[in-house]
């Protein structure tokens, strides 16, 4: 997905794109939008696991959210790493020990896909777990108790680990010293096994199933929830103005949370589309890769799906915040900005006791 390096000998797809122009874009995306954004979603992903935690884990949705929101963190934390090490003078400080193309695939690219994938099919259990809410609430209750809420969470993860990285634990790809004749250096890049080509190519093909039918799912489940709720509005209405004070405040919870769910399901559809896109023309059209003539359409059509699941990742908390009254509750009584400008004033006061040492 990086661009950097010479064009010198390989066939681009420059009729679309020029080579300046796509090392431009995926410098701007990975090396200092996407970290930048990544650092403020760190932040507020950490809060939104402080203040689901506080809530309790009586109510199943508050775990899938946690889980959301660690994996959110993951993604991040390999976005900002991603940028770190695809930065220029980061690539300059450490004298160049590694191909930044090929060494940040295997350490960040590779993971903030895995944490993508996880972020999506979480999302999908969460709008599933409502659907069935309407159809069959009583049963989804009992059914999707927090004790295997967890579990199904646990599972995920393990499902996308091994789905996600075939490359690596077949031994089809791995970090081997290499050495350059022309600059005469060692540096750290892409080994291939004998398998890499037969294992690239069944893994594309789950990879790309494995967010296009989860994103199909997530739209049809979606748009059940619209049109039930829509069609249910009246007689909830009716069923609280007859059931008085707590029935009313049940209606109003029970909305509220299908909302936040609606939002954010509608928000992953928008940004994972170029992922899905993505996949698809790399699964369908053999020169769409790192090594292949369309190399810089590659290269920024990612860049383009990097910094939009970064955003998907990074502004749950105003979701939560401006649709969900509980989540505003709790998040004020907890103060978090206030401790968080507390722990600058102390740092900033210990400092400057140090300095004056």
């Amino acid at each position: 997905m990086n661009t950097s390096g010479s064009s010198a000998g390989r066939v681009t797809f420059d009729s679309l794109i020029s080579y300046d122009t796509a090392k431009y874009i995926c410098l701007v995306y990975y090396v200092y939008l996407g970290p930048l954004v990544a650092a403020f979603g760190i932040a507020f992903n950490i809060i939104n696991i402080i203040v689901y935690v506080s809530q309790g884990f009586r109510d199943s949705v508050n775990i899938s959210f946690i889980t959301l929101a660690c994996s959110d963190i993951g993604g991040l934390l390999s976005a900002l790493w991603y940028g770190i090490g695809l930065n220029p003078d980061f690539v300059r400080l450490v004298k160049y020990a590694y191909s930044p193309s090929e060494f940040m695939n295997f350490t960040a690219a590779w993971p903030r896909a895995y944490f993508s994938k996880i972020t999506c099919w979480i999302t999908v259990f969460i709008t599933l777990e409502r659907c069935m809410c309407i159809v069959a609430p009583l049963k989804v209750k009992t059914l999707l108790t927090p004790k295997r809420t967890a579990v199904c969470m646990l599972v995920l993860y393990c499902l996308g680990v091994i789905i996600t990285f075939p490359h690596a634990y077949l031994n089809a790809v791995f970090l081997v010293w290499k050495f350059d004749l022309v600059s005469n250096r060692t540096f750290l890049g892409f080994g291939y096994g004998p398998n890499y080509h037969k294992i690239d190519l069944i893994g594309g093909f789950i990879n790309t199933m494995s967010i296009i039918i989860p994103l199909g799912v997530l739209i049809l489940s979606t748009g059940l929830i619209i049109v039930e709720l829509q069609r249910k509005s009246l007689w909830r209405q009716s069923v609280a103005n007859s059931g008085g004070a707590m029935d009313a405040a049940f209606v109003k919870r029970d909305r509220v949370v299908f909302k936040v769910i609606s939002v954010l399901a509608f928000l992953l559809i928008i940004c994972y589309l170029p992922h899905a896109c993505n996949f698809t023309a790399y699964a369908i059209v053999p020169d769409f890769s790192l090594t292949g003539k369309y190399v810089l359409l590659y290269g920024v059509m990612w860049s383009v799906s990097w910094i939009s699941e970064i955003i998907n990742s990074s502004c749950t908390i105003f979701i939560y915040y401006f649709v969900s009254s509980k989540y505003r509750a709790t998040l004020n009584s907890l103060r978090v900005v206030t401790c968080l400008k507390t722990l600058i004033l102390l740092f900033s006061a210990k400092k400057n006791v140090w300095t004056q040492l």
